[in-house]
């Protein structure tokens, strides 16, 4: 139980000391935001996927067409979608800025 305290202590202290070069190069490369976000969007498929509630829907649907793996492949429809919305966004709200 101690090994796990100490190594959320740290991993914590090294996430903060980093913070201010995360936050630079997120502002600075606005792809690393758009790749994160569909990065997140597959993790919270996957893990709704998880959910007892919804175990037996995906049964459901994975007896009705049992060659294609339902989660899988929603997962990466959600990376798709949040990528195409991604770039979409920063297109239209490009803005020049004027760094000093």
């Amino acid at each position: 139980m101690g090994l796990i305290i100490f190594g959320i202590f740290f991993s914590l202290l090294i996430s903060l000391y980093f913070l201010q070069l995360v936050v630079k190069l997120a502002t600075t490369y606005f792809w690393i935001n758009i790749i994160a976000g569909g990065i997140k969007a597959q993790n919270d498929i996957i893990g709704i996927a998880q959910d007892p509630l919804v175990g037996d829907w995906i049964y459901y649907l994975n007896k009705q067409v049992p060659e294609v793996n339902i989660v899988n492949i929603t997962a990466n429809a959600a990376v798709i979608v949040t990528l195409v919305i991604g770039l979409f966004s920063y297109i239209k709200h490009h803005r020049v800025t004027v760094h000093r």
